[in-house]
């Protein structure tokens, strides 16, 4: 019986057995004979489901049979003759790496460096990725379009950054930058550029390198989404379940931010770092971005802020953070209690509406004035309650009773103060030329728990 040639079962091909068995014996001379007598230079080989049929040169190129791809060369086989995929024998030589094999084919017909497969593909995608750097200079060298793309937009260069970290990977991104690569071409399907595939496999020297060569931060997807935004979504999704950030991601985090990306952008919410870490309760992240110049009270068409979606979602830590990064807390907004119901209010309001009797102790404390609300002020009997006011009457009391005191001049000062430092608290506060009564006040217990 013959023996199988990759997926093909030769014994099912009884038309030309001793054509297989010259190619798998690696038998030129008799294969010389064979093509002498008549045998089809050209003739396709297919699998049992008809779905990758190869030449007789293809099953050389992924073999490595060197002479006898001369062979059939000389005797008229077409060198960019494709499978059922589109292959040429060029990609099963780059793929199988029988580099000298591939050097004869591109010295016989150097066009066959541009084929594309049925995919879009060229012979230099398929260097990249399998990651054979030899393969790559050699296409390149025979005039490989260093940016040419696949049906969907995917560049060579995009493709390795597409893929997790490997040994020679900076090694090839160097040559394909070197040669041309343009560093900020985005896919068709996704809009995403190398810089954004690259954050996405958390691929801090891939990041940087394409950073120092110009990347664009500020690019966005198709979604709306940065690479910053991108990394964010995508890696920090179950924060709240595992309450982790992988090392990997918050180093490329800190290079997308000092490479300049924009923290306050409002193109729309998946956009903006601040609002996408406060969906996803990642206060570390809400900390950082504040600290480097989130602004936050950032506001979208919708009325949307960030202190508004964390009191949405009960998420008191957020909450802390942006408050005491100086956000304001009577900022009206639109939110989507339910599908089919939407309110427009301010952070307290909505706190009271939820229920959420920690933040609304928190703002009071924080130096949110009741009596921004008609009614909570005294005299008003005639304005609805919320419900969640009407069945708590020691909470209503409270508020009242809030409302109904003026907050005193020291206090505000101290609120203010407390406000505009921000992070760091402590150790501003020991720098600042204050009234001892004052800092002991910014320095005590509740304004540290703010903090």
């Amino acid at each position: 019986m013959l023996s199988d040639f990759g997926s093909f079962r030769y014994e099912r091909m009884a038309v030309l057995p001793d054509l297989y068995l010259s190619l798998e014996q690696d038998n030129h001379k008799k294969l010389h004979k064979l093509l002498v007598g008549g045998a089809d230079v050209d003739y396709l080989f297919e699998d049992d489901g008809r779905l990758s049929g190869k030449s007789l040169l293809h099953l050389c190129c992924e073999k490595g049979r060197v002479e006898c791809a001369k062979l059939l060369i000389r005797n008229g086989a077409d060198i960019n003759i494709r499978d059922r995929w589109g292959q040429t024998p060029l990609m099963h030589c780059v793929i199988a790496r029988n580099l000298n094999l591939a050097k004869f084919l591109l010295s016989w017909k150097k066009s066959s460096v541009r084929c594309q497969d049925k995919f879009g593909k060229t012979a230099l995608h398929f260097g990249v990725e399998e990651g054979c750097e030899e393969a790559v200079k050699l296409l390149l060298w025979y005039g490989s379009d260093v940016n040419a793309s696949t049906m969907c937009g995917l560049t060579p260069l995009i493709n390795l950054c597409s893929q997790p970290p490997y040994p020679n990977q900076i090694t090839l991104l160097d040559v394909l930058l070197t040669s041309g690569a343009v560093v900020n071409m985005r896919d068709f399907r996704c809009k995403r550029s190398a810089l954004q595939a690259a954050a996405l496999q958390k691929n801090i020297k891939v990041v940087e390198k394409l950073l120092s060569w110009g990347a664009d931060p500020n690019s966005l997807d198709r979604a709306g989404r940065s690479a910053l935004t991108n990394v964010i979504s995508e890696c920090l999704s179950a924060y709240e379940i595992n309450r982790e950030i992988d090392p990997d991601v918050m180093t490329v985090i800190v290079q997308l931010t000092q490479a300049g990306s924009d923290l306050n952008i409002t193109k729309c919410k998946c956009s903006n770092p601040l609002i996408v870490s406060t969906f996803l309760k990642v206060e570390p992240l809400v900390r950082f971005f504040l600290d480097n110049g989130a602004c936050p009270d950032v506001t979208f068409q919708s009325g949307m802020t960030p202190l508004l979606v964390a009191v949405n979602k009960g998420d008191a830590a957020v909450t802390r953070a942006l408050i005491s990064h100086g956000c304001r807390m009577d900022v009206r907004g639109r939110i989507t209690r339910r599908p089919d119901e939407e309110v427009y209010m301010d952070p307290f309001e909505l706190a009271i509406e939820n229920a959420s009797w920690d933040l609304v102790k928190y703002m009071v404390s924080a130096g949110y004035h009741p009596s921004n609300l008609a009614y909570l002020r005294s005299g008003s009997s005639s304005v609805a309650l919320p419900t969640s006011l009407r069945i708590n009457k020691d909470m209503l009391d409270f508020l009242r009773t809030a409302a109904s005191q003026p907050t005193s001049l020291f206090q505000s000062t101290a609120l203010m103060i407390w406000r505009t430092l921000g992070s760091d608290l402590p150790n501003k506060v020991r720098l600042l030329s204050l009234p001892s009564s004052l800092k002991c006040l910014i320095m005590s217990e509740a304004f540290l728990s703010k903090y």
